[in-house]
């Protein structure tokens, strides 16, 4: 999944991509735009979060939409990022996983 981070020129840190698969086994993340439609044990596990939110609909796990970090529920770790190397009009390119990412396992 890559998302726009910033409003200003289609640089790659502009963007930021994450694999939308939970860590904790294996369910396809949902993208939630509006976090206060989340259940509310979700939200008083989570606090308040005002940003859009990936949610494991399998268990509840919950991460942040900038860096895929873990906010709540049973996932160990937050969920992969991808660099992203290149951007134009049409495609946002993916590079590898990020290296500090990878020190997990």
């Amino acid at each position: 999944m890559v998302v726009r981070v910033s409003d200003e020129d289609n640089s790659p840190d502009r963007f930021k991509a994450v694999c939308a698969v939970c860590p904790h086994e294996q369910c396809e993340v949902d993208f939630v735009t509006d976090p206060s439609s989340l259940d509310p044990l979700v939200r008083a596990e989570i606090g308040d979060v005002n940003e859009p939110v990936y949610l494991c609909p399998c268990h509840n796990s919950t991460f942040t939409m900038t860096e895929g970090e873990r906010l709540g529920g049973p996932a160990p770790r937050g969920l992969y990022r991808f660099r992203v190397t290149a951007v134009t009009d049409a495609a946002v390119e993916i590079g590898e996983v990020e290296e500090d990412v990878l020190l997990f396992f």
